[in-house]
């Protein structure tokens, strides 16, 4: 049940952030340029954790309950079932629900993944916080929603006079934090990005190109077309989490952006790429696969786009998994609903310059919004294709597991909706480490030692980030 109150200004996000997340668990979802909505909020009502072994929590206030076994799909079915979500006029993206992540390997619950990697982060396969409290900012029409829910089904007057008296308090906090300053962005120097010695990073170059080469072994003998490869870096991390994440998006700007504190460990994500967004029976999706690092001046990045786009080889690629979001749309669509309404536009980020398209479908009947995670995820742009046969490649070449890098960070409403981006570019700050994994898709033709070089260019940005946030 949301109590929503509307103010007719815009504060800064991390003025916000500071104001109600002091001691709980928060969270900043931003939309990047020309995005509509950005949202902050903190505390837990709820929780959804579901973990490797197979192991979960439910929480819900004080009551919890845990096991072992069940489908994580089915379990995230029952849990949001349970909770009615009354509609608000006010309201018209996210109204309530789960804030929070799917690591990569929820991807060994959809397929059989022999387990080969080292897990050592242990991080939650999900994790989902439903918010005692969170800011929809409507860049759009200039308003602030604030919104208290109920950890309650029931509508009564003491519940109702509990939730006006939280936005009252946060009203109250928001009239100071208007009137202060916006918190200054960093300063960023302009210097080369951290060096990618050996002692940062998993892989060196010369492993990382033997593991390439087996790869395209792989795709010679027909295991399969295109398959993703990464390499993780990782450095000693002490400083507050929200001064990394207000780096990121200063030096990178993007569409999906993220920052979770849970305290446990944060995220910090300037992804580029959507994976899934469910808003009534719309489904979309938007892959990327294509990059080449930024030039110096326009007529350079003009080059360069130029040369990608007319690439035979990125053409082919992209084509290529296209077909494998839309078979993957297909799966719990409408027949005949899936269709490509963008192919091939061109998106200039940071450092690299990326070819992006756009699928739509329409959820068929008996469908929901867990059946089209279970359809699309992983992404098929960051495992390769066939996915099912990438994935068990990625597990036998790459040396730890993947944890969060290229799940999905996000939201899942208990209207049904959802949005989750794919969880690139994208940093994890745990027990005083900071890890920032990159990767590059691998064909038949690839050149071992350009595609470490891909990789490389795609972690600029949070390298430069981490430097410039906790300098060595």
């Amino acid at each position: 049940m949301p109590v929503v109150r509307t103010l007719d200004s815009l504060p800064d996000p991390f003025r916000l952030y500071e104001i109600l997340c002091t001691e709980d668990k928060g969270f900043v979802l931003e939309s990047g340029k020309g995005g509509r909505y950005s949202y902050v909020g903190c505390g837990e009502a709820m929780r959804f954790l579901f973990r490797r072994d197979g192991t979960y929590e439910i929480s819900v206030g004080e009551a919890k309950i845990s096991g072992q076994g069940r489908d994580p799909f089915e379990l995230l079915r029952d849990f949001f079932g349970r909770y009615r979500l009354y509609s608000h006029p006010s309201l018209n993206n996210f109204s309530g629900g789960g804030i929070g992540l799917f690591s990569y390997d929820l991807a060994r619950f959809v397929e059989k993944i022999p387990e080969e990697t080292e897990d050592d982060l242990k991080l939650p396969v999900i994790d989902l916080i439903v918010p005692t409290f969170f800011v929809e900012l409507d860049h759009e029409k200039n308003k602030t929603h604030l919104i208290a829910l109920s950890d309650s089904n029931a509508y009564d007057a003491e519940s109702f006079q509990t939730l006006c008296a939280q936005l009252d308090s946060v009203e109250k906090a928001l009239e100071v934090a208007l009137e202060s300053a916006s918190y200054p962005e960093p300063s960023i120097n302009e210097g080369e990005p951290l060096g990618t010695s050996p002692d940062e990073a998993n892989l060196t170059s010369d492993e990382f190109e033997r593991l390439v080469s087996k790869a395209i072994d792989y795709i010679y003998a027909g295991d399969l077309f295109q398959v993703n490869l990464s390499v993780r870096f990782s450095r000693r991390f002490s400083s507050d989490p929200i001064t990394l994440y207000r780096a990121l998006r200063q030096i990178n700007p993007a569409p999906y952006m993220a920052f979770l504190d849970f305290k446990s460990y944060a995220v910090v994500s300037s992804s580029p790429e959507l994976l899934l967004k469910v808003e009534g029976r719309e489904l979309s999706t938007r892959p990327i696969a294509g990059t080449r690092k930024r030039g110096g001046s326009d007529k350079e990045d003009m080059a360069k786009v130029n040369e990608l786009i007319g690439n035979e080889k990125e053409r082919a690629e992209h084509l290529m998994l296209v077909d494998l979001e839309r078979n993957d749309l297909g799966r719990v669509s409408e027949y005949g609903s899936v269709h490509v309404d963008e192919f091939m536009s061109v998106e200039k980020y940071s450092h690299v310059i990326h070819i992006v398209s756009n699928v739509r479908g329409k959820l068929g009947r008996g469908k929901d919004t867990f059946d089209a995670i279970r359809a699309v995820f992983p992404g098929g742009t960051i495992t390769g294709a066939p996915k099912a046969r990438a994935m068990e490649i990625i597990e036998e070449l790459e040396p730890h597991s993947r944890g969060l890098y290229t799940g999905s960070i996000g939201w899942v409403g208990f209207n049904g909706d959802t949005e989750l981006n794919i969880a690139i570019r994208t940093l994890l700050v745990k027990d005083g480490t900071a890890y920032a994994q990159a990767g590059s898709g691998i064909v038949a033709d690839s050149v071992p030692e350009y595609e470490y070089k891909e990789s490389i260019r795609k972690a600029e940005a949070m390298l430069k980030a981490l430097r410039e946030t906790e300098p060595v």
